[in-house]
């Protein structure tokens, strides 16, 4: 029904011949709101609703954004990094399970003689070192079954300097008895850091350094040259540390 019809039938039910008071239906009509609010005025609060959501949610995503990113960086501090990976390897039996010790390398040996002092003897170094090493082995033929010395070979200028130092510091054959002193020896170290090497004139320093590395020092080896090498091998280790002829004998993955 069209507000055209409805006035005409309100008038019609208020005819003033039967309503005392003159002029009713038109009060009646005039009251009513005839320009209603359209339908969809009523999405009006479910859109601010929805607007007022994600507000809220956009609010909470601020405030809870930062707590949650420094809780997963604190997760990531607290993870364990992974252990780091050994440069070596030794496929050696006899090195299965065994920790390899890249400062013990056949790569950082170094060969140091006597000589006398005064009344005392001192090591100092020769110049033959691990850069002439071409490899390093367990020895094929062990005096004991359990003997895990290890051989180093040199190259060609290696092997000349080996020569040489050992015809110098050889016994002489002539000598009767034979006099082994500290000039006789060759000693082989391993490991040695640059400030060893830099104060290697502070006698603490070379105290320390020439004690046998199973007591914490660098020394391989002392061993006594009775003739002069003529070949490229040296005994280089002569102890039972397992874990330091397994390193000798290990190459770069």
């Amino acid at each position: 029904m069209s507000d055209e019809h409805l006035a005409v039938a309100i008038r019609e039910a208020f005819d003033e011949k039967y309503v005392p008071s003159p002029g009713l239906a038109d009060r009646v009509i005039s009251a009513i709101p005839w320009d209603r609010q359209p339908a969809r005025a009523a999405s009006v609060p479910r859109l601010a609703g929805a607007f007022t959501a994600i507000l809220t949610l956009l609010i909470l995503a601020l405030l809870i954004g930062p707590s949650v990113l420094t809780m997963g960086s604190r997760l990531g501090q607290a993870s364990p990094s992974p252990a780091p990976q050994s440069s070596i390897v030794n496929t050696d039996p006899r090195c299965k399970g065994i920790r390899l010790l890249p400062d013990r390398v056949f790569q950082r040996i170094a060969v140091y003689r006597w000589r006398s002092s005064g009344s005392a003897f001192v090591a100092v170094p020769t110049g033959l070192d691990g850069s002439m090493a071409a490899d390093a082995i367990f020895n094929p033929s062990p005096n004991q079954p359990d003997d895990r010395s290890v051989i180093v070979f040199f190259n060609a200028r290696g092997q000349a300097l080996l020569d040489q130092l050992t015809t110098e510091i050889a016994i002489p054959q002539s000598a009767d008895p034979i006099s082994d002193t500290p000039v006789h020896h060759l000693a082989v170290l391993v490991g040695l850091t640059d400030q060893q090497v830099a104060n290697w004139a502070d006698p603490v320093v070379a105290e320390k350094a020439l004690m046998p590395i199973e007591q914490g020092g660098n020394l391989l080896s002392n061993g006594v040259v009775l003739t002069p090498f003529t070949g490229n091998q040296l005994i280089a280790y002569f102890g039972a540390d397992l874990a330091t002829a397994c390193s000798l004998t290990a190459h770069p993955k």
